[in-house]
């Protein structure tokens, strides 16, 4: 027996790797199946075992997504509850405690006292102003972890959004099909009561086009044309995005190590295709006008990455050019 009659089939191949991870045959085919389009060759047992490495790198990647959103959900609880420490510390100052035992005596004119008791009661006002503002950012940071917690959007760089965004795209058709069902079934309905008990729609959607009453005549059919129209708008921009994270994955299983584009005095800028990050990266500590200038382009600091970083895109590419112009050309206003 040979070499060949030794290799399993994919289906044994992706049985096995599902096995190893703990994860669905399904859903390690459907990753298989993308592994293959971006190659842009046919499934072969060959191809199992640098998939199988490209799977792991993913599943880790996927991993760190998620660290990096509990992460980021800790840490707006976390300054949330700074935020309300500092707001009760204002609140129950020496100074407001002070004016709050003195039962609302007032300031004596020419007294000795008066500078004092002045100088007490804008201590007291400022540590009620800046306790406000806390109570304030509590509970921005507070909405922002719920926010982040049950944020539904699928991110560009989420290592299963190509996976998610797919099954986003078959619910978006099957309710344009579903609306396109119940509306021909009304319209056959106006014209013959009899037609819809072999219709083939459910009970509740029979039940919908009977007792539908249109209220304007924009709306003659129970789904109007506007929820069709915005469904198919929808349907356009999922599949765009579809083709775009195609084209990013497979940059991601052709790419090697991160790639440095440019590079000038004490700085270099970095493409990360693997993490799907543009990175400026400085020797030392920029000035002022400089990191002023990263912000205004879209770049944040990351300490995990010792790097100015934004999301890689061609606008992120873009605007690295136009900082690595101005440091060339020492502007630093």
């Amino acid at each position: 027996m040979n070499a060949i009659d030794q290799m399993p089939t994919v289906e044994q191949g992706i049985q096995d790797i599902a096995t190893r991870h703990n994860r669905e045959a399904s859903d390690v085919s459907a990753w298989f199946t993308e592994y293959v389009n971006a190659c842009c060759t046919a499934a072969h047992p060959a191809m199992l075992e640098p998939f199988a490495e490209w799977f792991a790198d993913r599943l880790e990647s996927a991993e760190r997504f998620q660290e990096r959103k509990e992460a980021r959900i800790e840490r707006y609880e976390e300054r949330a509850e700074q935020a309300k420490a500092e707001a009760n510390a204002r609140f129950n100052s020496p100074a407001n405690k002070c004016l709050s035992s003195m039962d609302g005596q007032p300031i004596l004119i020419g007294h000795h006292s008066e500078k004092r008791h002045r100088a007490l009661i804008a201590r007291a006002h400022n540590d009620m102003d800046k306790g406000c503002e806390e109570v304030k950012k509590a509970e921005y940071y507070k909405d922002k972890a719920i926010s982040a917690s049950h944020n539904g959007a699928i991110m560009t760089d989420d290592p299963n959004a190509l996976l998610k965004l797919r099954a986003k795209l078959a619910e978006l058709e099957a309710l344009q099909a579903t609306m396109k069902a119940v509306n021909a079934a009304h319209k056959r309905f106006l014209r013959k009561p009899e037609s819809l008990d072999s219709s083939g729609l459910s009970d509740a959607y029979k039940s919908r086009v009977r007792d539908y009453k249109p209220q304007y005549s924009w709306e003659p059919h129970p789904f109007p044309p506007y929820a069709m129209s915005n469904n198919n708008a929808n349907i356009k921009r999922v599949r765009d995005r579809i083709k775009q994270l195609e084209s990013l994955v497979a940059k991601q299983i052709t790419a090697d190590a991160p790639q440095e584009t440019l590079s000038g005095d004490g700085w270099r800028i970095v493409e990360d295709v693997q993490d799907n990050r543009l990175c400026f990266v400085f020797d030392a500590k920029p000035n002022e006008s400089t990191r002023e200038r990263l912000r205004a382009c879209g770049f944040k600091w990351s300490p995990t990455r010792g790097a100015w970083v934004r999301m890689l895109n061609n606008s992120a590419r873009a605007n690295a050019e136009y900082v690595a112009t101005q440091l060339r050309n020492g502007a630093s206003g």
